[in-house]
């Protein structure tokens, strides 16, 4: 299986105060392009994950061809997101989704998770939508202590509009989260399993599929496929394929991370891209081996190796201040689900 590299790029300046990646600083295309380049040439499989699109986006977009197979992301785009005819046609062609981020039903929840004041811009676009494309159709929603509650009411919201998908996207602990939001502002254990509550009775009615983001790791609680396909293919007998067969790098100054979601993180980078391959993932690998309860002990711990190691490293900072690279994943859906009924078996 060919390794994907994710090339990471904060070329947004909207610098939401959930923004997981929030001291990043953007980098002009025409080093992108070169570092692409490089990597294609050394048979890499290369992904740029722009935080919006824009014209200089699709132009690495037809030179990576990412999107013109079948692909585990999506573009992300913002409310004026408004391609040229050329680039439309392209887009309208690829094997992919366009997904937007819309983080509460209303303005006033909206603007608390996020800061900003662009809901109205956000369904004016989703309402005109299929009237200039033919891709999938998404939102996603960071949920946070802000605006969990208003998640039946977002839910009802998202019918009014023509959608394929509405993704939850649990708040990490890095970025603007860390510097502007701080820990309080992170999902506890009982909101985590009132948000799958809310998933199970609620998505087998729903006009579109609703979904949680793959950071929330393992649910075997109902999920016949546990398997991590966030920027790359899954991998057999894991759950995440974080240093496996993907890696990321963040451009703006080089430093290379297991997964492309702990680039908001500077202790979880690996090594730095000097011109040569010298980032080494073995230690991170081998630290699945030793990594701490409730994964240790865990029935399913041979079907997903730990779960999402952002989100069980992030779990550690947050309870005890210093990073653990063998934390078990306390926030685990099924072990969550074990503990309130007494036995995850």
């Amino acid at each position: 299986m060919k390794t994907t590299v994710t090339l990471v790029h904060k070329n947004c300046d909207k610098n939401c105060r959930i923004c997981a990646y929030g001291a990043m600083q953007a980098v002009d295309y025409v080093e992108v392009r070169r570092v692409v380049e490089t990597l294609m040439r050394r048979g890499f499989r290369v992904h740029l994950y722009d935080f919006y699109v824009r014209k200089e986006s699709i132009l690495i977009y037809r030179l990576t061809r990412q999107f013109e197979a079948n692909n585990p992301g999506w573009l992300n785009v913002t409310a004026d997101f408004d391609p040229e005819p050329q680039d439309l046609a392209y887009l309208n062609g690829l094997r992919t989704a366009i997904a937007i981020s819309l983080h509460g039903s209303s303005s006033a929840v909206h603007r608390k998770a996020s800061g900003k004041d662009d809901f109205e811009a956000i369904v004016r676009f989703l309402g005109n939508f299929r009237k200039r494309f033919r891709l999938g159709l998404g939102v996603n929603c960071v949920v946070s202590r802000h605006n969990v509650a208003d998640l039946p009411a977002m839910i009802e919201r998202c019918k009014t509009f023509d959608l394929d998908f509405l993704e939850l996207i649990p708040l990490g602990y890095s970025g603007n989260a860390t510097a502007v939001l701080g820990p309080s502002a992170v999902l506890t254990a009982d909101d985590k399993r009132a948000v799958h509550r809310l998933l199970t009775a609620s998505r087998a009615a729903l006009p579109f599929r609703l979904e949680l983001d793959a950071i929330w790791g393992p649910d075997f609680v109902n999920d016949e496929s546990p398997r991590c396909r966030f920027f790359a293919p899954p991998v057999p007998g894991t759950y995440c394929n974080a240093g496996v067969n993907h890696f990321a790098i963040r451009l703006n100054d080089m430093q290379v991370f297991p997964c492309p979601c702990m680039a908001g993180i500077d202790s979880m980078a690996v090594g730095r891209v000097d011109g040569h391959d010298n980032a080494s993932f073995a230690a991170f690998l081998a630290n699945r081996q030793r990594l701490e309860e409730p994964c240790r002990s865990c029935d399913r711990f041979a079907d997903c190796q730990g779960g999402c190691r952002l989100t069980a490293m992030s779990d550690f900072r947050i309870a005890h201040g210093r990073d653990n690279p063998c934390a078990g994943f306390s926030s685990c859906l099924y072990n969550l689900a074990g503990a309130a009924e007494g036995g995850a078996g």
